[in-house]
């Protein structure tokens, strides 16, 4: 029975850490793989936000 506890301790802990992982290195992490893949990399820009995606104001998002 301990060795379930030990076994449980250690996949809790390896899933903490993979999981702690934050989005922008990821992402980093990604786009370094598919860096020589044009084909990919088309894909992974065209998939990324942009202009209003990521920043407006809402005294101008009215006319917009």
């Amino acid at each position: 029975m301990r060795w379930l506890a030990r076994l449980l301790a250690v996949l809790l802990l390896a899933y903490g850490t993979a999981a702690a992982q934050n989005p922008e290195l990821r992402t980093a992490h990604h786009l370094d793989s598919i860096r020589k893949n044009p084909s990919l990399l088309l894909a992974f820009l065209e998939d990324m936000p942009k202009g209003a995606d990521l920043h407006n104001h809402m005294a101008g998002a009215i006319y917009a």
